[in-house]
């Protein structure tokens, strides 16, 4: 057995502990064991739940959501004018619960006229344009679409329409930075590198991280971004497990339901909060990346896009669509197979 598919075991036989110990206390559907879990998707649940032999927990009438649970969740929900999210663009958005609590501690952590940096978070942005806290809010994402949006929002806002991965830095000095970038360890160490040149002294930086159930080498990948995190002079402040939740896309959506999952809540995935501190400058150089639309062109209709890979070709090949999925649905959401964010 190889070192991977030892760490593939490893991982099987942790989540399987999970999933018992989550019905040992009492969570009696298949949507309520994947709540207690550390961000396992739920095809890894449904997964160990066959090992387990506990079908019975997969049974149709056992896998809705709790309407009690999900009213409470939609009660918090306000309109959110921006773009619809595309899984190739890497866009999972905050519920607005989430929005509401990381605007709180981004004000908290500053003071009247600073500066609060939000990198790839248009949510965020989104919750600080209806309010009037006496920040100055910088925006940094790649998508064209929002500078449109934000300038009908605030007067005292910049809006930087730019790929952190790779495009040039943005100069501005900020006394908090949200980030929230791709749950890949390189365009992590992308966004550390970009907040923390951001960042003043003793100023905050938060980051959205994968919870340690995501996937089996986590663990090690969230080390070496601490490890990163120091060498840019961040200080790890808290960690604060599963406390952020994020909308569901349409597009996972339709992924969970081709795999077989027809009752699909809209807050099912959640991701740690990591809160540092700038104790010094940055002792690293900036990461060299290629960005992950390269390969892809955008073709726009109204409000959605349609994307295409882009391929150089040496002979002609025949131009007509054919299906490739059951429905036309890519039952995946992972970049190692489509170039998502999770």
């Amino acid at each position: 057995m190889t070192s991977v598919e030892q760490g593939v075991r490893a991982y099987q036989d942790l989540v399987d502990a999970w999933v018992l110990d989550a019905v040992s206390r009492g969570a009696s559907s298949f949507w309520a064991i994947v709540n207690c879990l550390p961000g396992v998707y739920p095809l890894v649940v449904r997964e160990a739940l066959q090992r387990l032999n506990c079908a019975d927990l997969w049974a149709p009438e056992r896998i809705s959501w709790s309407h009690t649970m999900e009213q409470s969740a939609a009660s918090l929900e306000a309109p959110c004018v921006l773009p619809p999210p595309h899984q190739l663009a890497c866009d999972w958005r905050f519920s607005q619960a989430t929005v509401i609590g990381l605007w709180k501690k981004l004000v908290d952590g500053s003071a009247s006229g600073d500066t609060i940096a939000l990198l790839g978070t248009p949510t965020v942005y989104a919750i600080a344009a209806s309010r009037r806290d006496k920040r100055r809010v910088v925006l940094v994402d790649r998508n064209p679409r929002l500078p449109d949006f934000a300038r009908r929002q605030r007067d005292y806002s910049v809006v930087y329409t730019r790929d952190i991965l790779v495009d040039e830095p943005v100069s501005e000095c900020a006394s908090a930075v949200m980030m929230d970038p791709p749950w890949y360890e390189d365009e992590t160490k992308a966004f550390l590198w970009a907040a923390s040149s951001m960042c003043r002294p003793s100023g905050a930086v938060l980051l959205s991280s994968p919870p340690l159930g995501v996937r089996p080498d986590i663990g090690d990948e969230r080390r070496r971004v601490l490890e990163w995190a120091a060498e840019l002079g961040l200080s790890l402040d808290e960690v604060e497990p599963l406390s952020l939740s994020y909308e569901t896309p349409l597009f996972e959506i339709n992924a969970l339901r081709a795999s077989g999952f027809q009752d699909v809540p809209r807050h099912w995935r959640r991701g740690d909060l990591l809160v540092f501190r700038k104790v010094r400058a940055a002792s690293a150089p900036r990461p060299h990346l290629r960005s992950s639309l390269d390969d892809w062109r955008e073709f726009r209709f109204g409000v959605g896009s349609i994307w295409i890979r882009r391929r150089q070709m040496t002979q002609f090949q025949d131009p007509r669509l054919v299906s490739l999925f059951t429905n036309d649905i890519f039952p995946s959401v992972s970049r190692r197979t489509v170039g998502g964010k999770r």
